[in-house]
């Protein structure tokens, strides 16, 4: 990708993306997060996704902006969606569900502002769908209001003069 492309709100959602799909269900050692992600994405989870064991999908959702010259503060509502796949012999749907939320928190809390691209990424919501205690699959989604900005001329630019 051209790097006249990529914006500061690009750079943090891939940012999300590359730390979420390293993620090792054993790292790290001192306090594993407990999940290898079998699929990681920007853009909503899909149909073909259900037959995986864990996926996450990072779906960006509405961004106000306001205006504070020479930068544009931004809110960007960014939606992790993850969908969880049972075994035979794994706890309750419910419990792995739970677990699975817990681990999104735990990462999108870990660098707050992605490597210095945002400003601060609070959670504000979430939510797990469970039908029946007896689901081979669940899922959930934890919404986030990432805080960044870019320069007035430039949404490229971060720090503009």
């Amino acid at each position: 990708m051209a790097a006249n492309m990529t914006s500061v709100r690009l750079q943090i959602l891939q940012a999300i993306e590359t730390y979420f799909a390293g993620m090792q269900a054993d790292q790290p050692t001192d306090d594993p997060m407990g999940i290898t992600w079998s699929t990681v994405a920007l853009g909503p989870l899909i149909k073909e996704d259900h037959r995986r064991r864990y996926s996450l999908g990072l779906v960006p959702g509405p961004e106000k902006e306001t205006f504070q010259f020479p930068y544009v503060m931004c809110f960007l509502t960014l939606n992790v969606e993850f969908r969880i796949t049972v075994n035979q012999g794994d706890p309750a749907p419910g419990v792995m569900a739970e677990q699975a939320l817990t681990v999104v928190k735990r990462g999108l809390t870990v660098d707050r502002t992605w490597g210095g691209f945002a400003i601060d990424t609070k959670i504000i919501n979430s939510e797990i769908d469970l039908i029946t205690y007896a689901d081979r699959s669940a899922l959930g989604v934890c919404v986030a209001q990432i805080q960044f900005r870019y320069g007035y001329d430039d949404p490229r630019d971060q720090f503009p003069t």
